[in-house]
């Protein structure tokens, strides 16, 4: 990225150039730019990122319906809340935590 402090074109100081103005140099070339991308550049996901991409959406799906569930569950007014449940998990995070700046 190429700082322009002399662009008369610029808003204010230390305006940087966008990804299309963008200087490329090679250590052969040096004091020469380019504006075209190396060839070089790539990208290569391992197999893994694909399970994981195919694990979210599968968790995203049913995430979606338990909401669907739950939202039926309160506007008919079955939704039962355990306070002992509740109670348990507010002194367990607060355990966890430990004590705050208030």
């Amino acid at each position: 990225m190429r700082i322009d402090n002399n662009n008369p074109g610029s808003t204010g100081v230390g305006h940087t150039t966008g990804p299309a103005e963008t200087q490329l140099t090679s250590p052969a070339s040096k004091g020469s730019a380019t504006n075209s991308p190396s060839s070089a550049d790539g990208l290569q996901l391992s197999p893994f990122a694909g399970t994981l991409s195919e694990v979210m959406q599968s968790d995203a799906a049913s995430r979606t319906q338990r909401v669907a569930q739950l939202a039926a569950a309160v506007q008919s007014g079955t939704y039962q809340v355990d306070p002992m449940a509740v109670s348990r998990a507010i002194v367990d995070q607060a355990i966890s935590t430990g004590p705050s700046a208030q």
